[in-house]
């Protein structure tokens, strides 16, 4: 359940959060776990439809609450891992990192990977750290409205993935 919602905010959605809650074991507050590289360039395959003047490069944050992730049927066992403020950052380069800071421990606050347009305001993101999700894609829709951005997944693979994305509008950093 976790790691297809990691892989969003992975976001974002939405963005790069100053990663608040970390030890200093690394990204991950766990010893032994990746700190973690810079994503690597996306594939000729992520840059195959190019970033429309419209889309929301940048980083874009968002606060879900444990009142929310219970509303949207989160079992109660997994609201502090996922409750806190998310940034989601979209780069031109066709790279994103997603975080999170909470004010309880987090095991993977940070996500990165590449994304790619898959068109009318639809595109998919790739994680590539950490290693553990490598590969997962999670597609998503676009919306800006009077400056926020109205992020969704169509088909979410973890349903607690909806309820993080698409409980507020995101707002730009």
């Amino acid at each position: 359940m976790i790691r297809y919602l990691k892989s969003l905010l992975g976001l974002v959605v939405a963005g790069a959060i100053a990663v608040g809650c970390t030890s200093a074991a690394g990204p991950s507050g766990q010893p032994g776990k990746p700190t973690g590289a810079a994503s690597p360039a996306p594939s000729a395959a992520a840059a195959s439809l190019p970033i429309p003047s419209d889309f929301p490069l940048g980083s874009w944050t968002s606060t879900i609450t444990a009142e929310q992730l219970r509303a949207g049927g989160v079992p109660e066992d997994l609201l502090k891992e996922n409750a806190g403020t998310f940034t989601q950052t979209f780069n031109p380069d066709g790279t994103w990192i997603s975080s999170q800071v909470s004010t309880d421990q987090v095991n993977l606050p940070v996500f990165r990977g590449t994304f790619r347009i898959t068109g009318d305001h639809q595109f998919e993101q790739t994680t590539t750290f950490p290693p553990e999700y490598a590969g997962d894609i999670v597609r998503f829709t676009w919306q800006l409205d009077k400056g926020a951005l109205s992020l969704r997944v169509p088909n979410p693979p973890d349903p607690m993935l909806k309820v993080i994305t698409e409980s507020n509008l995101w707002q730009a950093k």
